[in-house]
């Protein structure tokens, strides 16, 4: 079987041939073309509008810094920093046995 390009996989063109906007007529049951014909000419010309263009988007956005300077900390409720006890010589993990306090409630673990 040899291949065929369909009608319908075409480049856009503004040529409404083998488009879908031809084809409403024979698509809507009779009774909403003779009760509502403003309504078939609405979808008719509503795919006419969508099949008529393409639209691009381009968009540039510049406005995106990578900020690694900038010291920033987290903040308890009465407004203090908390400071994170991970530096040079230490892996930010807990010890064996280490009892750790906590700040505001004295609870141990």
């Amino acid at each position: 079987m040899a291949f065929r390009e369909k009608e319908f996989d075409t480049a856009p063109s503004g040529n409404l041939t083998t488009k879908i906007s031809t084809q409403i007529d024979g698509q809507l049951p009779d009774f909403i073309q003779a009760d509502h014909p403003v309504f078939s000419r609405f979808l008719k010309h509503y795919y006419q509008y969508l099949e008529a263009g393409e639209l691009r988007l381009t968009v540039n956005i510049d406005n995106l810094l990578l900020d690694l300077e900038t010291k920033s900390f987290v903040i308890d409720v009465d407004g203090n920093k908390i400071v994170l006890e991970k530096g040079a010589g230490s892996d930010g993990k807990f010890d064996v046995g280490e009892t750790i306090t906590g700040g505001t409630s004295n609870a141990t673990a």
